[in-house]
């Protein structure tokens, strides 16, 4: 007799706004989808969110954090609130499960569904699924910076741009790895390092790591290009999406959703880890 599957532990954070709401409708689709597939899983909630802070104060930290290690995934809706000191609670928990669980990978699967649903003339299911993988530890997002001369017509203010070899190595690789569950395998690496120097690195690590792949196209391109050609774009790929240019800059980061989850890591043979990630659902 086959022992039965083990439940999926997951953490269920609804947060504020939407987010509760988004959650609830997300678990009502687990519900069936358990019922389909014929796995479970033991769900834990937790109350981190703007209005609980405002309600006692409590900030999420290191130990707050610790619960949370022994999950599978954690399902999170939204995090802020109007109320709140501005960042703090992005800060806190948003990067919090980032850089503590160490959640490099930021996953957003482009797919159509049907064909009506899509503005794009003569595309259908077949042409649009775009695998965007952005690297989500690193960088300058999320960081506190520096603040000179505060209040003074030569007030300054700065921040870091960090990137590492090993940073960049593990996320393209996670993007080759990904690309090769597609019908087109392609990888094309969107950055800004015309005119950010320092990128160059992840041109270097690119084709790299690319070469042990040669079952895979790749190709790279600036932003500008990628937005613009993004739409035209029939074929499906995975694309390898590394926040190099400034948020709001990239096409990749322009769109956020309230619903998120946190999933399990999964294995890269090249190291021994788990990739680690958070993906959004658009």
């Amino acid at each position: 007799m086959t022992s039965p599957t083990r439940a999926v532990k997951l953490g269920v954070l609804g947060g504020d706004g939407i987010g509760p709401e988004v959650v609830e409708a997300a678990l009502l689709v687990l519900d069936a989808c358990e019922a389909a597939f014929g796995f479970k899983t033991e769900r834990t909630s937790f109350d981190w969110s703007g209005a609980q802070y405002l309600r006692d104060g409590r900030r999420f930290d290191a130990a707050a954090l610790e619960p949370i290690r022994k999950l599978d995934a954690v399902l999170l809706g939204a995090i802020g609130h109007p109320e709140a000191p501005r960042g703090m609670l992005e800060a806190d928990i948003i990067f919090g499960f980032r850089r503590g669980l160490d959640l490099y990978v930021n996953l957003r699967p482009l797919v159509l569904y049907d064909a009506r649903l899509c503005p794009l003339k003569d595309k259908t299911e077949q042409d649009i699924r775009i695998f965007v993988v952005r690297e989500n530890t690193e960088d300058v997002y999320g960081r506190e910076g520096r603040v000179e001369g505060k209040g003074t017509p030569d007030e300054r203010v700065s921040v870091d741009m960090v990137f590492t070899r090993r940073g960049i190595e593990r996320i393209i690789r996670y993007a080759f790895e990904r690309s090769r569950e597609l019908d087109r395998k392609k990888v094309t690496l969107v950055d800004k390092a015309n005119a950010i120097p320092i990128q160059a690195l992840w041109r270097e690590v690119f084709d790299t790591v690319g070469a042990e792949f040669p079952d895979v196209e790749r190709d790279a391109m600036y932003v500008e290009t990628s937005s613009a050609t993004s739409s035209r774009t029939s074929a499906p790929r995975s694309a390898a999406g590394s926040a190099l240019a400034r948020r709001g800059t990239s096409i990749r980061d322009e769109s956020r959703c309230s619903s998120r989850s946190t999933a399990r890591p999964r294995s890269t043979p090249d190291s021994g880890r788990r990739a680690r990630s958070e993906r959004s659902a658009h």
